[in-house]
């Protein structure tokens, strides 16, 4: 028995299998409710379909991950495989963390407490989305880079700026971030740390993150979709002007960073923590513009990674097998999900198949589901109209995402002559709005159309 109590990879093994468990049942059990799921769902679910993106579909960030979670659901189209596909990222997410801590030689009990606390914070504050994506990508590029600190691995040399230009074209903001710390990284080593880095080879590192840059725009202009996506994700963003702050979250990231930026000026030489320290920064572009708690929670996991680094230094080394008086615990919440996950009201039909949610709102889904299908030129004028219109398979460019700063440019004239030329029927919600509801639109149409009727909590306005 003590001889398989101190085996390491069966521990690890025991112990990130429970882990994956238990985040698997977390996710399949979160009830139907959170628009950032379904939005991104949707994107992937009409790539799959064969729509093209920003043509088609109204995305306000480069599309690299939508595309790349479209591939599962083109075998299975539903939110559960939505759901797995995310699963499978949090595998990834885990053997990267492990591989990460065991290159910076945390200490084993850090490590296990640290990858739970990350992941277990993630999996109740976000979904999968392309700046989940961009985590798991700046935390691959920390990896990398660190495996690659003199520049010698040829195949890495490669690798590295490629990824970076993926960053760019899975969040096109936050992605030039990680390109430019990749960059400042290179100067970095030849400027402070007087290593041979040669401006052949930084130019040659820039070339290969602006190539697949390149291809993509001349991919969008064969689909013709460029100038959609000029007008949506570049020009477009200035319309993003209701931006989101939680002051007190706002604050407390950039205290978190100030106390890494001191920390840094006491090892100005530790090569890992200034790699750390400037990914972490570009983690921290996430939150641009809006500053929420789902934002904020995506932006500490690279702290977090940092504080650990050096908390694993101060800390005792204690032995790893500690981490088996966690998993009675581990073993009692799975117990409670399963139980949890078998009670669940869920839907038992359709693309939201087997996702457990309230009763309130499957019927009225199923209320508004049935009413859009049996009409032709119906809209919801709210902020949750794809819950309703992708159960019903139906896509509408400038309403699945109705609210400002997702218009683009030139979308709010081209919804403005629809509301005058065409006949229709638009759904107002009598009762919930968000902060970046556009109330202008809303009141257009009730200025030119008139009420002739209701269907749930919405009120139907006809053309007078």
């Amino acid at each position: 028995m003590k001889k398989i109590l101190t085996n390491e990879k069966l521990t690890k093994f025991i112990y990130y299998g429970l882990m994956s468990i238990l985040i698997l049942l977390i996710i399949i059990n979160t009830k139907l409710d959170n628009m950032d799921e379904i939005w991104n769902f949707s994107h992937a679910k009409g790539i799959a379909s064969g729509l093209v993106p920003y043509k088609d579909i109204s995305i306000i960030v480069t599309p690299i991950s939508m595309y790349i979670n479209s591939l599962l659901l083109r075998i299975n189209s539903s939110l559960l495989t939505f759901r797995v596909l995310y699963f499978i990222y949090y595998v990834i997410l885990i053997y990267l963390l492990d591989k990460l801590c065991d290159l910076l030689k945390i200490k084993v009990l850090v490590k296990y407490v640290l990858i739970f606390w990350i992941t277990m914070l993630l999996v109740k504050q976000c979904y999968l989305d392309y700046n989940f994506m961009q985590l798991i990508l700046i935390i691959l590029l920390i990896y990398l880079t660190l495996r690659n600190e003199d520049y010698k691995n040829k195949k890495l040399n490669v690798i590295i700026p490629l990824l970076s230009s993926i960053a760019i074209l899975n969040k096109q903001s936050t992605g030039l971030v990680v390109a430019a710390v990749h960059i400042v990284l290179m100067l970095f080593n030849k400027f402070y740390l007087k290593k041979d880095v040669s401006y052949r080879f930084i130019i040659k590192q820039i070339l290969l993150i602006i190539l697949p840059v390149i291809l993509f725009i001349l991919y969008l202009v064969l689909l013709g979709a460029f100038l959609d996506f000029y007008d949506l994700a570049i020009a477009g963003l200035k319309t993003f002007s209701n931006n989101y702050h939680d002051s007190q979250l706002l604050f407390s990231l950039i205290a978190f960073y100030l106390i890494m930026f001191i920390i840094l000026t006491m090892y100005k030489k530790d090569y890992n923590l200034w790699v750390i320290f400037l990914y972490g920064l570009a983690s921290l572009s996430v939150v641009i513009p809006i500053v929420d708690i789902v934002h904020a929670t995506l932006a500490i996991m690279i702290p977090l990674l940092f504080l650990g680094f050096l908390g694993s230094n101060i800390i005792r080394d204690f032995n790893g097998n500690y981490i088996y008086l966690l998993i009675p615990i581990l073993i009692f919440l799975i117990i409670s999900k399963i139980v949890s996950y078998a009670k669940a009201n869920k839907f038992d039909n359709g693309i939201y198949k087997n996702i457990p949610v309230t009763t309130k709102l499957e019927t009225k889904i199923n209320v508004l589901s049935k009413y859009i299908s049996d009409n032709k030129n119906v809209y919801i004028m709210n902020y949750t109209s794809t819950i309703y219109d992708l159960n019903c398979g139906k896509y509408h460019k400038y309403f699945d995402l109705f609210m400002n700063g997702n218009f683009g440019v030139k979308g709010t004239d081209k919804i403005y002559k629809m509301i005058d030329d065409e006949e229709q029927v638009f759904l107002i919600s009598q009762t919930n709005d968000n902060w970046q509801t556009p109330h202008n639109i809303i009141d257009y149409v009730k200025e030119k159309y008139r009420i002739c009727g209701s269907v749930s909590n919405f009120e139907m306005y006809c053309k007078k």
